[in-house]
Order: C-alpha cells, then structure tokens, then sequence
C-alpha cells in the first residue's frame, strides 16, 4: 500500500524540481527553436506567396507587351500593306500613262504614214491614170 509519509514529499519535491529542469534544460531551447522555426516557415511562406504574385504579375505584363506587340505588328503589317498598294497603284498609273503615250505616238506615225502613202498614192495616181488611158487609147494623151 501507499503510505503517506516524508518520502511522498520528498518525491514530490524532487519531481517539481525535476520539471524545472527540464523546463530550463530541455523545453524551453526545444520551444524556442520550434517557434524560431515556424516563424522562418512563415517568412518563408510569405517571401514564396510574394515572389509568386511578383511572378505572376510579370507574366501579365509579359503577356499585355505580347499583346501589344501583336497588335502593333498587325498595324504595321496593314500600314505597309496599304503602302504597297499605293506604290502598285503608282506604278501601274505610270505604266497606263506611258503604255497611252506609246500608244499615241504609235497612231501619230501611223496617221504621218497613212498621209505619206495617201500623197505617193495620189502622186502615181496620175501617172497610172494616164498610163492606163495611154493604153486604151493606144497613144499619149498629153
């Protein structure tokens, strides 16, 4: 049996003392590199979930100047598009403007040599004329 006498004291006194040590020896460096721990964890957690907004962020803006550099090559596409097309139309107006030229002095030399056929012809119409009178006649009508 349990007999309650000096040594239940002395136990007593000797675990209370006991667990004060302990507490200074064992606990109290074991809590304090607990809590050390879990604030490094925690500012750990907190540089993590900063750095990824950080990141996040400048994905979006990535993905925004990818955007913007997207619309403005397609800008810059039609711009030099319509730049061709004003040269294109340029050319081909030089080139109807000197295909007319060509073309009008074409029909100015064939005019000045229908006129110079026109005038030789009338020139030996006259000399066929008599000739062909000359013929049927059988003697020269001059």
């Amino acid at each position: 049996m349990i007999s309650i006498d000096v040594t239940l004291l002395v136990q007593m006194v000797n675990f209370l003392v006991f667990l004060a040590v302990m507490n200074i020896l064992l606990y109290r460096p074991v809590r304090r590199i607990v809590e050390k721990r879990n604030k490094l964890v925690l500012s750990q957690k907190s540089d993590i979930e900063k750095a990824q907004q950080e990141a996040e962020q400048a994905l979006r803006e990535f993905e925004e100047t990818i955007r913007n550099a997207r619309i403005m090559g397609r800008q810059k596409i039609e711009e030099y598009k319509e730049k061709a097309r004003a040269y294109e139309k340029e050319l081909l107006q030089k080139a109807y403007q000197e295909a007319a030229e060509q073309v009008a002095k074409v029909r100015e030399e064939i005019s000045r040599e229908r006129e110079k056929a026109i005038q030789e012809l009338r020139d030996q119409i006259q000399v066929f004329s008599l000739e062909v009178v000359r013929k049927i006649l059988g003697r020269s009508v001059v």
